[in-house]
């Protein structure tokens, strides 16, 4: 039951979310959105289990292992190569592992509550995004992200932690979006890099979005004072450099080519990309870095290109650039730009978007052995495993066009609503 069941409750919801997508009517009530996402998380949270041999253990072990590290008391970033992040999903992991010590729960489910809690939170603020209530697309969006299997499947099945990050950006943004208070969305996106650190990839579509330089001064010093605080104090108690964090932070890549045009590039060589680059005498290092610098300044590029869109759309077109052109992967960064994509989008793109997200990730846990192998025949994952990758991709190209051109050439909306206005700049 404990990897069967999630097969069928995530078909389920993608029943719900993707045939009734415009049979969802709306709720007077955030919070009972609210309550709707998070039982239809909590039961995935509460039953799924994730078997020793499963390719996804290997991130609940690393969990696992660094919990320990921080009750003993000891140097993460000393003790292993599993934290590439800043110093505070691990107190969450350790208080998590206490408490499955001394109440008898399972590590698994307890890492998974706070999760669960979090994107259902995200239901919360995408229904307030809009500050008038008769709009009622906000709603809907919230609805469909309540049942959208992506989230579910990263935050209840994988366990893996990008909804916490989510859950303080989308809070973010939401401020940056009403002009409101930017020293405090300041802070509250700092919280968002500390939990994970991609989305400093919106820092530049944030600043431009806010309407004076004072704004932007006050915003980065929230982030910054909150990020510099929690990382001094652990490299204060600790004895570490902070360049010893940050180094282990910027110096993540997650598995290079793996997707996109990396992974083409491989195919078409017969090599991996390390072996191409040592064809040519080229370091694979320099490269990976050279091209991390090149994939942010096309990202910070494009956010500030895009300041004079809605930030929700804004933020969906830059979640999705680097889709197409990052060369690092990870299966859990589909969860990323679905709230953004649902608040601009609940026609044609966003539809696309989530049922081929859908799709990848069962093929991915259930055909490649990402959870289990109930789908062992299937070609798709046998035969061409690089095949979910690509399909995915493309997707995501897809979905980029279509907002691109949307926008650029003013055709006709492919969403359900009307366009939201720009905020004015005050």
């Amino acid at each position: 039951m404990g990897v069967v069941f999630p097969f069928y409750w995530l078909l389920g919801c993608a029943a719900v979310c993707l045939v009734g997508w415009r049979r969802l009517g709306t709720v007077a009530s955030p919070w009972t959105i609210f309550g709707i996402a998070l039982a239809v998380r909590l039961v995935p949270a509460l039953v799924a289990s994730t078997p020793s041999g499963a390719l996804i253990h290997y991130d609940l072990e690393s969990m696992d292992i660094v919990a320990r590290l921080v009750r003993r008391g000891e140097d993460v970033y000393a003790a292993t190569a599993r934290y590439p992040y800043l110093p505070f999903q691990m107190y969450l992991w350790a208080a998590a592992s206490w408490l499955s010590e001394h109440a008898g729960l399972p590590f698994e489910v307890l890492i998974k509550l706070p999760l669960a809690l979090s994107d259902a939170l995200i239901c919360v603020l995408m229904s307030s995004w809009n500050r008038q209530p008769a709009a009622g697309e906000h709603d809907r969006a919230a609805l469909i992200y309540a049942f959208n299997p992506v989230s579910i499947t990263v935050a209840c099945i994988h366990g893996q932690f990008d909804s916490t990050v989510i859950a303080f950006l989308v809070a973010s943004m939401l401020l940056v979006r009403r002009r409101a208070r930017p020293a405090f969305a300041g802070a509250v996106f700092g919280l968002s890099i500390l939990a994970k650190p991609w989305p400093i990839f919106l820092l530049p579509l944030a600043l431009s979005q806010l309407g004076r330089w004072r704004q932007r001064a006050e915003f980065v010093t929230g982030a910054g004072v909150v990020i510099l605080l929690v990382t001094l104090l652990y490299c204060a108690v600790f004895a570490v450099s902070p360049l010893t964090v940050a180094g282990r932070v910027g110096g993540y890549s997650s598995m290079v080519g793996a997707w996109g045009i990396p992974l083409i590039a491989s195919r078409i060589a017969g090599a991996g990309m390390g072996a191409i680059f040592a064809a040519h005498g080229v370091s694979a290092e320099i490269v990976l870095q050279v091209g991390k610098l090149l994939l942010l300044l096309l990202l910070a590029s494009a956010g500030i290109w895009l300041q004079r869109l809605p930030i929700e759309r804004a933020c969906c077109i830059v979640l999705l650039a680097f889709d197409v052109f990052t060369y690092g992967w990870g299966f859990h960064y589909l969860a990323w730009v679905v709230p953004f994509l649902l608040l601009a989008d609940q026609g044609v793109a966003a539809w696309i978007y989530l049922a081929s997200a859908t799709l990848s990730l069962l093929v991915v846990l259930y055909g490649m052995g990402g959870l289990a192998l109930m789908l062992p025949g299937w070609p798709l994952a046998v035969t061409h495993p690089a095949a979910a990758a690509l399909f995915m991709w493309s997707a995501c190209i897809v979905v980029s066009l279509l907002l691109l051109v949307e926008w650029l050439l003013g055709v006709p909306s492919l969403r359900r609503g009307a366009e939201l206005e720009v905020p004015p700049r005050h």
